[in-house]
């Protein structure tokens, strides 16, 4: 392989593993929102100080 070839195989492979990682944590987000939601809600309302207006 050239040196311009080699370059731009590993440049594909970074490419590649970044694009992976962003679909993983678009996936992680989607799923916090909707299937974990009621679970950290939950959670939300026994440690958040919540101050009523009177």
């Amino acid at each position: 392989m050239k040196v311009k070839d080699e370059i731009i195989f590993r440049s594909g492979i970074i490419y590649v593993i970044v694009v992976i990682m962003a679909l993983v944590l678009i996936v992680r987000i989607i799923l916090l929102q909707t299937v974990e939601r009621a679970k950290w809600e939950s959670l939300s309302d026994k440690y958040v100080y919540k101050l009523d207006i009177m």
